[in-house]
């Protein structure tokens, strides 16, 4: 954390990269003035964000939902 600046910690989860490079820009690192900045963590495969989830707190997480099915119904 930058001095006393809170941030969103936000979960990316997308198998294509280009997907996950657009909607990093589109929504930026500050989308509101009164919304905290945005630190950005991102992953590719269903099984990363199993195990950052498990690891770390995250206030939102933006799951594709094209991506490759995990389990689950589908």
């Amino acid at each position: 954390m930058a001095g006393n600046e809170e941030f969103a910690e936000v979960l990316l989860y997308s198998d294509d990269s280009a997907t996950r490079a657009a909607l990093m820009a589109a929504i930026g690192r500050r989308p509101a003035k009164d919304v905290a900045p945005i630190r950005w963590d991102e992953t590719a495969t269903a099984a990363a964000v199993v195990a950052k989830v498990e690891a770390k707190k995250y206030d939102l997480l933006v799951l594709d939902g094209e991506a490759a099915k995990e389990g689950g119904m589908s």
